[in-house]
C-alpha cells in the first residue's frame, strides 16, 4: 500500500515531540534548523517512520534531506 504524503507529515508531527519540537512548528518547507534539531534527530525520526510504514529509506536518499518535506518525499518515494 502507497504512503500518502499526509500521513508522513502527522506521523512526523507525532514523533517529534519527543525532540521538544512543538508538532504545530512542523511545516514542509521546515528545515533543522527551524525546528533547532540536528542530523542525529532526524536519523532516529526517520528510523521510527521506516519502522511505523515498513520501508526502507536509502542512505542516500537521507543524505539528501534538508527540509521536512525532503523527509517526505522520500518515505512516499520508497513506500
Amino acid at each position: 500500500m502507497a504512503v500518502t504524503p499526509d500521513e508522513v507529515l502527522n506521523k512526523i508531527k507525532e514523533i517529534v515531540p519527543k525532540f521538544g519540537v512543538n508538532p504545530d512548528d512542523v511545516k514542509a518547507e521546515s528545515t533543522l534548523e527551524d525546528l533547532d534539531m540536528d542530523s542525529l534527530d532526524v536519523v532516529e525520526i526517520m528510523q521510527a517512520i521506516e519502522d511505523d510504514f515498513s520501508i526502507r529509506v536509502p542512505d542516500e536518499d537521507l543524505e539528501e534531506l534538508s527540509t521536512i518535506g525532503d523527509a517526505v518525499t522520500a518515505v512516499v518515494k520508497n513506500g
